[in-house]
């Protein structure tokens, strides 16, 4: 089993303390801030705390995708692998992965599966913690104390040439300061006065990151017409006709039927 799914019950617990409910109000307010004014009908977050529940859709649908499957979501909610996932290739509009590359030990992977999902001039939003800004390197010092569920923090040039890689454009980025709120007062005088240094020692003011990418649209392959008089050819023109037909309608109904708007599938 991939160490995402070992670090998601770490992530999770994490998300409930008062550090991980504050930063979950950055994400939602930056998420809401990027997503203002759009519409989308196929949304797909992976892990963690729902943050696209206010933006479900009237006459589409909304995935929430988690192995662990201890978030609860308005959306249809999916137990499976996060590398294999039980979609349609080009299926979704928007995915949103808050800090799930930060858990893997192989993000490609991860990066590849956003692209296999998306479908052209679809969008995905990435949230992560600076690795060089101070309070990704107090994690460094201390894990157990600062972020006990990410076992592998990139820098965002690691993430947007990673993602480049696989085919993604970056469309913005926003930085937001995080001074960690932990629970023993020492420790959190000591986080708020190095999130004011990093202010003056960074070139961003801010501990964490969100990023927007898009998948470019890709040129249509020509269909190749058949010759005169040609059956075999003409049956092979037909199917590429019903292919082509396929991979533009394909949804992913086959979850509807679920009371309780739920399923596993483990791969």
């Amino acid at each position: 089993m991939d160490s995402i799914h070992q670090g998601l019950k770490k992530y999770h617990h994490w998300q409930k303390t008062r550090d991980g409910q504050w930063l979950t109000y950055l994400e939602k307010t930056s998420l809401s801030r990027l997503l203002s004014g759009k519409d989308y009908n196929m949304m797909l977050q992976f892990g963690g705390v729902p943050l696209l529940d206010p933006f479900c859709p009237k006459d589409g649908f909304y995935y929430h995708v988690d192995p662990s499957h201890e978030e609860v979501s308005t959306g249809y909610q999916v137990q499976c692998s996060l590398l294999q996932t039980p979609f349609f290739s080009g299926d979704f509009e928007l995915i949103v992965s808050p800090h799930m590359h930060e858990l893997s030990i192989s993000p490609s992977l991860l990066f590849q599966e956003f692209y296999r999902l998306l479908q052209d001039q679809g969008i995905l939003i990435i949230y992560g913690i600076k690795r060089f800004g101070l309070w990704g390197g107090q994690h460094v010092w201390s894990p157990k104390d600062y972020l006990p569920w990410a076992e592998h923090l990139l820098s965002e040039d690691a993430v947007k040439n990673e993602l480049e890689q696989c085919g993604f454009s970056l469309q913005t980025s926003l930085h937001y300061g995080f001074a960690p709120l932990l629970d023993k007062q020492n420790k959190r005088q000591k986080g708020l006065i190095l999130e004011g240094a990093s202010r003056w020692l960074v070139p961003y003011p801010s501990n964490a990151y969100c990023m927007m990418f898009s998948k470019p649209s890709r040129p249509l392959t020509p269909l190749k017409w058949p010759k005169k008089n040609s059956y075999a050819t003409l049956s092979q023109y037909s199917e590429q006709l019903v292919n082509r037909s396929m991979s533009c309608y394909s949804k992913c109904f086959f979850y509807k039927g679920y009371d309780h708007g739920s399923a596993s599938c483990f791969m």
